[in-house]
């Protein structure tokens, strides 16, 4: 039985991509699939996002909204969380 165990909150971001530089394909071990590593700069900080792709399919100027957690080296956007902001200001 777990007693006063508090999960961690889930950081969540909303900015504009300023800058987006991919990295790979990189594999670990033998049979692991080829990944690739994104750096993406959004309102001046940088996170990492891994992916099996290596376009992302966004552009710079793009408002990006995603879930991330703070490791030790780097600021690491979850899988699956990353997205395109939608403003309905846009759509007529």
């Amino acid at each position: 039985m777990r007693r006063n165990f508090k999960k961690q909150q889930k950081l969540m971001a909303r900015g504009v991509l300023q800058k987006h530089v991919s990295d790979g394909p990189h594999t670990e071990w033998l049979g692991m699939p080829e990944y690739w590593i994104h750096k993406l700069t959004v309102d001046d900080k940088e996170f990492t996002y891994f992916a099996n792709t290596p376009d992302l399919g966004i552009n710079e100027g793009q408002t990006l909204v995603f879930r991330y957690q703070e490791t030790t080296k780097d600021l690491r956007i979850e899988k699956r969380s990353l997205a395109v902001a939608v403003d309905p200001s846009e759509y007529a």
